[in-house]
């Protein structure tokens, strides 16, 4: 007669049971993984087009926006708020008889969703005449 070893047909219950609880495990640590990098990547594309809102910013003054000291600010398709500031810069006030001037020109961006502490801020300083 031929007798069956019936300890080595198949997997228990608790073996099955650990497996699952080790996938398991792997995948909760995976998860947060790959959440994180399509946050990271939605971050990284409102930091390069805030860089854009930006330049573009920087290309109005003293073309559309006078060169002149004050302050702008608005939105760009309603989701990036950008200010403008524009100060007079001592440099050349000392003994210039010129009528040029420094302005100190600085233009803040914050990207959807940004704490104010993230926010892009882009600075130069440029020569006009005084008003």
């Amino acid at each position: 007669m031929i007798e069956k070893d019936s300890g080595s047909a198949g997997f228990t219950l608790i073996e099955a049971l650990v497996a699952f609880a080790i996938l398991s495990l792997a995948f909760a640590i995976v998860l947060p993984l790959l959440l994180d990098s399509g946050q990271s990547a939605n971050e990284a594309s409102n930091s390069r087009l805030a860089l854009l809102v930006a330049q573009s910013r920087f290309a109005e003054v003293g073309r559309e926006r006078p060169l002149v000291p004050g302050q702008w600010s608005g939105r760009e398709n309603n989701a990036f708020a950008w200010r403008i500031d524009i100060r007079e810069n001592p440099l050349l006030q000392k003994d210039n008889p010129s009528r040029l001037t420094a302005y100190d020109v600085a233009v803040t961006v914050l990207p959807p969703g940004a704490r104010p502490g993230q926010a892009l801020r882009l600075t130069t300083t440029r020569i006009g005449l005084a008003p």
